[in-house]
């Protein structure tokens, strides 16, 4: 055997590997016939037989290559972190609404507030109607940003809602944002409810803030029958603020009214007259009672003797 071909046989693995890899690595010494077909083509560029031959040779040299099942892994790994974010964040915005912070709850920017009404409520005296004003403000300084689009009014007494039967008025039906406004609002009342209890309450809209007060309404006119027992008369007592016509009747069993009166002898009935009276005018009527054991005194109720205002001026 040559010297040659004893050398050869005498190099270490490693040695031959290296040097195959230096082989490989110079692309220029591969000729054409070598060149392995991929892809069903016969021209395969040298730089992928050198990089498809240089694979190779790290695989045999004990390098290991990324896996395909590994890299599907880690891809879907970071598929479902960043699903999971985004299904986090949709929670979160669908939490904040449906769950967050109303516009009505930031007490320091939306005002409602009233001359007489209170959020606790508040005992009032008035003559004639109920009467109030309603604000977008708390003072000078603080307006509420919001819009109030409506007022809710409810009126009761003796425990039941009486706002049917009541004439609501509002001057303004909307106080607008960013500006000092206010709306008067006045009720007239049935005859019925006058000296008794009257509760008020008003809700702002949209916004829901509630206002209340609890009001004692005197009529601008008023009447009473006075009549002692043992006294053989009883006197109707009629006045008022405002001129006003008044129908007056009485029970003919119990009572006869005395003739001389102006008002009972310009009347053409025998239980019922007409009074007329300008503004502060009052007048007296004199009944002779059948009964001089009978007692009279106050309006209403079971009293032989009812008013009741016809026009003129405020009917209240």
């Amino acid at each position: 055997m040559s010297k040659r071909s004893h050398r050869n046989t005498d190099e270490s693995p490693e040695k031959q590997e290296n040097s195959s890899l230096e082989k490989i690595i110079n692309t220029d010494g591969i000729e054409e016939a070598s060149l392995p077909e991929r892809d069903g083509s016969s021209e395969v560029s040298k730089e992928d037989v050198a990089v498809s031959v240089f694979e190779d040779a790290l695989g045999n040299a004990g390098y290991r290559q990324p896996s395909y099942k590994k890299r599907k892994k880690i891809i879907l790994t970071v598929a479902i972190a960043v699903l999971s974010l985004i299904f986090v964040a949709i929670c979160t915005f669908v939490a904040f609404k449906l769950f967050g912070g109303k516009d009505y709850d930031r007490t320091d920017e939306f005002y409602f507030s009233s001359d007489f009404l209170t959020a606790q409520g508040a005992s009032i005296a008035q003559n004639g109607k109920i009467s109030f004003e309603l604000y977008n403000y708390q003072d000078d300084l603080r307006t509420s940003i919001y819009d109030i689009e409506a007022f809710d009014i409810k009126v009761s007494a003796d425990g039941k809602d009486i706002t049917d039967k009541c004439k609501i008025s509002e001057s303004k039906t909307k106080l607008n944002k960013n500006k000092k406004e206010s709306s008067k609002i006045t009720i007239d009342l049935p005859d019925e409810y006058f000296r008794k209890d009257v509760d008020v309450t008003v809700k702002s809209e949209p916004n829901a803030v509630t206002l209340k007060g609890t009001f004692t309404v005197t009529p601008l006119w008023s009447w009473k029958l006075t009549g002692e027992q043992g006294s053989i008369t009883a006197t109707l007592t009629l006045s008022n603020d405002k001129a006003g016509s008044y129908t007056v009747k009485w029970d003919g069993e119990a009572l006869t009214a005395d003739s001389t009166n102006r008002f009972i002898s310009a009347s053409e009935d025998d239980d019922k007259c007409t009074v007329t009276l300008e503004d502060g005018e009052s007048c007296e009527i004199v009944f002779f009672k059948k009964d001089v054991k009978a007692e009279y005194f106050g309006f209403g109720g079971e009293l032989p003797v009812s008013v009741e205002r016809n026009s003129g001026g405020d009917d209240k």
